[in-house]
């Protein structure tokens, strides 16, 4: 009679396919690589050679990038916008307008946007392996072109690229929503992958 051998990944029991159990020859338990593809494994067999992938490590990865890219590019992106809301009360108030601080954090999130480390991140969900967050960029890159216009308008006074600057940067505020909206669902997508 053959004993029942129990397999557990990560405290779950991983209940096997008929005919496809683990057993014991010899004092050797032997584990059929089906067993791990059901406990969440990438398995793949080419060439005499087998790779096993925990799946899990390689979503808690996606979230390592995912969260590199929020601490850069997100929170400067934000204190950008924090910067203008704070240029534009200046404006309002007839105060003196220092556009320094708002160029030295653009030259930072122009590194930052193209900062996302595309070879690491796993594919999610619906998202590719081509997945990089062009929606950052092109956010970013519209943010530019109203704080040019901005800047024109401080110099010069033209009444027209104060409303350009306006309608440039609600375009680019409106993709940057898109773009958070985007990036919440594949931290979602790979947190929930990551435990699974």
């Amino acid at each position: 009679m053959s004993q029942k051998i129990g397999i557990w990944v990560n405290n779950k029991e991983i209940k096997p396919t008929a005919g496809a159990e683990a057993t014991m020859i010899n004092n050797r338990i032997y584990v059929p690589a089906s067993i791990f593809r059901d406990a969440g494994f990438s398995v793949e067999y080419k060439k005499s050679k087998l790779t096993m992938i925990n799946k899990n490590l390689l979503y808690i990865r996606n979230l390592d990038v995912l969260n590199a890219f929020h601490y850069t590019f997100i929170n400067n992106f934000e204190k950008i916008d924090q910067e203008i809301s704070n240029i534009l009360g200046n404006l309002l108030l007839e105060k003196d307008v220092d556009t320094t601080k708002l160029s030295e954090l653009v030259k930072t999130v122009d590194l930052d946007s193209n900062s996302f480390d595309n070879a690491n991140f796993t594919p999610v969900g619906d998202y590719s392996s081509s997945f990089d967050f062009a929606s950052a960029s092109k956010s970013f890159n519209v943010y530019k072109e109203a704080i040019d216009l901005l800047k024109k308008y401080i110099e010069g006074g033209e009444k027209e690229q104060l409303e350009a600057f306006y309608a440039k940067r609600e375009t680019a505020l409106q993709y940057y929503a898109l773009f958070t909206e985007e990036f919440d669902q594949v931290f979602k997508r790979s947190s929930l992958n990551a435990i699974k």
